[in-house]
């Protein structure tokens, strides 16, 4: 059973084969709940409030302190290639997103579903505890709609990042360049989490980025360079 939204701008799918109406309104309620605290778009978010300076840190909720703290820790991890704030603004999007993602995965579980696939603009989560595996493609940045690989995965996170989604949106922080050695770069590994903003890192950080993947254990990488070469870095741990 697979039920679709629109939320966070983005299209939202998620698939249960055992689900019910009920599980897929909480789940996407989940989205939601994230989405009007922590959209930048949004006037009453609580990043909205923030950042117009209505209410201060010490003052914001326990959710919203944790991202922000995570924020602050993923600039430090990454010498400055994830930062949450933008021309001084707070934008955790690059962090929400995957966090969301975990949010739902987690309330599944606790509601006793072990197989699941909830796949938010491209970023996956799936689950499957029996022989079942799903199928994932993995899109031509030149052309989405060829895939250039696929994947049968049981437990596993996916992040994509690249220029075909939204446009040439990713800027290296320290050059304030657009990066050019990747078209696209998918991360896959056991969190989606870290799957996700590491996918945007490595993209921005370009080749140097592949050796910051090899210190991610149990991380692997599939890679669309800038000759259109589709190249794959498995995890060595």
């Amino acid at each position: 059973m697979r039920k679709v939204e629109t939320i966070m701008g983005i299209p939202i799918s998620i698939d249960i084969p055992k689900g019910n109406d009920k599980i897929f309104i909480e789940s996407f309620a989940i989205f939601s709940e994230i989405d009007n605290r922590f959209s930048t778009y949004k006037k009453d978010s609580e990043v909205s409030h923030f950042n117009e300076g209505a209410i201060s840190l010490k003052d914001c909720s326990d959710s919203f302190k944790a991202i922000y703290a995570k924020c602050q820790l993923l600039k430090k991890e990454t010498n400055g290639y994830f930062d949450a704030f933008y021309n001084k603004k707070y934008d955790p999007s690059g962090y929400v997103k995957g966090y969301a993602i975990d949010q739902v995965a987690n309330f599944l579980k606790q509601k006793g579903y072990s197989e699941f696939l909830i796949n938010a603009g491209g970023d996956i989560a799936a689950s499957s505890h029996s022989s079942k595996k799903w199928k994932i493609g993995i899109a031509d940045p030149n052309n989405t709609k060829k895939i250039l690989a696929h994947l049968e995965v049981d437990a596993i996170a996916i992040a994509t990042s690249g220029t075909y989604e939204r446009g040439d949106h990713i800027i290296d922080p320290l050059t304030k360049k657009k990066p050019v050695f990747f078209k696209s770069v998918t991360i896959f590994g056991p969190s989606i989490l870290i799957a996700d903003v590491y996918a945007t890192v490595i993209f921005a950080m370009g080749e140097k980025g592949l050796e910051l993947l090899k210190q991610l254990p149990g991380y692997s990488c599939i890679y669309v360079d800038k000759n259109n070469e589709l190249k794959q870095l498995l995890s060595s741990k």
